[in-house]
């Protein structure tokens, strides 16, 4: 079938790092605070971690580290900031969405799609990596990859 440029397919990405993919059944956490020291971010489509609980109750999240294990993903949100390379981050001391159960759309490092069920690993940055992540969770990919401007994304089924 013939694509006409101006049509909806050609402007619009089919996914975005840490988009929702599927809403049949999740969590998301949203008591959630990005710890860290003043000017650090966390890009959304990423693996973070869990840092423990502040005073006021929130739980603080952190990035990735090779040292810890992955509580959840860094969704889109309607609060991000964007970062000078325009991609769409959390600040450190703001609010953080985390989905910690569901489908969503995760940054990789991967050029094409992994088969269905395949054990995600993380890198330390919270990428998407199975050759080379250190980091082992416990989801597992759909089988469903796609680009958006240069930025390689899989589909993970957190569990």
């Amino acid at each position: 079938m013939a694509q006409i440029s101006a049509s909806y397919h050609v402007a619009m990405a089919r996914a975005l790092p840490g988009q929702v993919s599927d809403t049949s059944a999740y969590n998301i956490d949203g008591a959630c605070v990005l710890d860290g020291d003043a000017g650090s971010t966390i890009y959304v489509g990423v693996g973070v971690q869990h840092g423990g609980v502040s005073a006021s109750g929130e739980k603080l999240i952190k990035a990735m580290a090779e040292s810890g294990n992955a509580y959840g993903v860094a969704i889109r949100s309607n609060f991000q900031t964007t970062s000078k390379d325009g991609r769409m981050v959390y600040e450190a001391g703001s609010g953080i969405n985390v989905m910690t159960k569901g489908r969503v759309w995760m940054l990789s490092v991967e050029s094409k799609a992994p088969a269905f069920k395949t054990p995600i690993k993380l890198d330390n940055s919270g990428q998407v990596d199975l050759t080379s992540g250190s980091i082992e969770t416990t989801w597992i990919a759909t089988g469903d990859f796609t680009e958006f401007q240069g930025l390689k994304l899989v589909e993970v089924q957190l569990v």
